[in-house]
C-alpha cells in the first residue's frame, strides 16, 4: 500500500502561487486586533489541537526579544476591577467571576505557562496537566483571548507629543538596551508569544494517522500558519532593523541623531516591497528606553527632514547670533556625520529662518 503523503515545504522555500500572494497581502494589511482574532481562530481549530498534541507545531521567541508582562496579561488575582471602570476588559472580568475563580484555582504559574507562554499545548493536554475538564480549559482560553483582543482595541498612545483626533495608534514594543545591545519587549498580542515552528519531518512521519479529509484541512491550516509567520517575522525584521540603525537616537533621545532611512531603504534591508513597510508600520508606535513613545514613521526620516531639524536646532540654540555657512556646515557634520555643500546648507538655513 502506498504511504500517504502530505506535500508541504517550509515557508522559506515556498514559492507562493498568485492567490497566496494576494492572501499574504491581506495578512500584511490586517489591523492588530484582526490578526489577533485570526491567530486565536487558528489555535482553536481541531487540526491545530492535534498537531500541538503531537509536538508538530510549537513556538519560539524572536531574537533579541523577551516576554512582556503587560498589565492586561498579569495574573487575574492581581487585577482588582473598579466598579467605576467601564472598559471592556474590566467588564469581561466582572461578568465572568466563575472563570476568574477557576484561574485563581490553577494558580499563577500554571496560568502563565499554559495560556500565555511560548509552549503549544492541546486542550486535552492542558486539561490532563491541570486536572480540569476540557470544557473548563476552553472557557479560560476564550476568556483570556477576549482580554487580548480588547487590549489591542484599547491600546493608547497617551505619551505621544502630537495628538491626532480620531487617530488610533497601537503600541507595539518597548525598546531597552543591555550592555549596548537592544532588547525588544513586544507589547502587542500578535507578537507576544513569538513565531510558530512547524516540524515538517515529524508531520510527514505522522501523516498516516490522519484521514484524507483531515490531511486536506491540515494543509490549509499549515498555509494559514505560514502566512501568519511571514507577517510576524517581517514585522520583527522591521523593528529589529529600525532599532539597530537608529540605536544612537533611541539611546540619546536626540532627534538629530537619527540616521537617514527611507521606506525604500528599509524595504531593501528587510527584503520586501516598500508598500509592505508602509502597511505594517502604519499607525504603530514603540516606547524608547526613556519611556517616550515614538511613531514608527519617526525612525524613517529622509535627508531633508534630518537636515531641517538639525539646522533648526543649531540656529535656535545660537539665538540671534550670526553663523556663517561654513561654520554651520561643520556643526551639521559634527552632529550627523553628513558632508553637506555650503550652498545646500544656505538653502536649509533660509528655509528655517523663513519658517518654511
Amino acid at each position: 500500500m502506498e504511504k500517504p503523503e502530505l506535500k508541504l515545504k517550509p515557508a522559506v522555500k515556498l514559492q507562493l502561487k498568485p492567490y497566496l500572494v494576494v492572501k499574504l497581502s491581506e495578512y500584511l494589511s490586517l489591523k492588530e486586533e484582526d490578526i489577533v482574532k485570526e491567530i486565536l481562530e487558528i489555535e482553536q481549530e481541531e487540526e491545530f489541537q492535534k498537531l500541538a498534541s503531537l509536538k508538530i507545531v510549537s513556538r519560539k521567541p524572536f531574537s533579541r526579544s523577551v516576554f512582556a508582562k503587560k498589565e492586561n496579561y498579569e495574573y487575574i488575582d492581581e487585577i482588582t476591577p473598579s466598579p467605576y471602570d467601564d472598559s471592556d476588559i474590566y467588564r469581561i472580568i466582572n461578568q465572568n467571576p466563575d472563570i476568574v475563580k477557576l484561574i485563581q484555582k490553577i494558580g499563577e504559574k500554571n496560568y502563565k505557562k499554559f495560556f500565555l507562554g511560548y509552549e503549544v499545548y492541546s486542550f486535552d493536554q492542558i486539561a490532563k496537566e491541570l486536572s480540569i475538564s476540557v470544557e473548563e480549559v476552553k472557557k479560560i482560553f476564550n476568556f483570556t483571548n477576549n482580554i487580548l483582543i480588547y487590549s489591542e482595541l484599547q491600546s493608547s498612545s497617551e505619551s505621544l507629543s502630537i495628538k491626532i483626533p480620531e487617530k488610533k495608534y497601537v503600541r507595539i514594543a518597548k525598546i531597552t538596551f543591555k550592555k549596548q545591545q537592544p532588547v525588544i519587549t513586544y507589547l502587542c498580542s500578535s507578537m507576544l508569544r513569538g513565531e510558530y515552528v512547524i516540524n515538517y519531518d515529524l508531520l510527514q512521519q505522522n501523516i498516516s494517522k490522519f484521514t484524507h479529509e483531515e490531511r486536506k484541512r491540515i494543509k490549509q491550516l499549515i498555509r494559514k500558519i505560514e502566512l501568519v509567520n511571514i507577517r510576524k517575522t517581517t514585522f520583527h525584521k522591521i523593528i529589529e532593523s529600525i532599532v539597530s540603525i537608529q540605536k544612537e537616537f533611541l539611546i540619546s533621545g536626540f532627534p538629530e541623531r537619527r540616521r537617514i532611512l527611507t521606506q525604500k531603504e528599509l524595504a531593501k534591508i528587510v527584503g520586501v516591497h516598500p508598500s509592505v513597510i508602509c502597511r505594517i508600520i502604519k499607525d504603530k508606535t514603540i516606547l524608547g528606553p526613556s519611556g517616550k513613545e515614538y511613531k514608527l514613521t519617526t525612525f524613517l526620516p529622509n535627508k531633508k527632514e534630518v537636515l531641517l531639524y538639525v539646522v533648526k536646532d543649531i540656529l535656535s540654540s545660537r539665538k540671534n547670533r550670526y553663523i556663517s555657512d561654513k561654520e554651520l556646515c561643520k556643526m551639521v557634520f559634527d552632529k550627523t556625520g553628513l558632508q553637506i555643500p555650503r550652498r545646500t546648507i544656505n538653502y536649509y538655513k533660509n528655509l528655517v529662518m523663513h519658517n518654511v
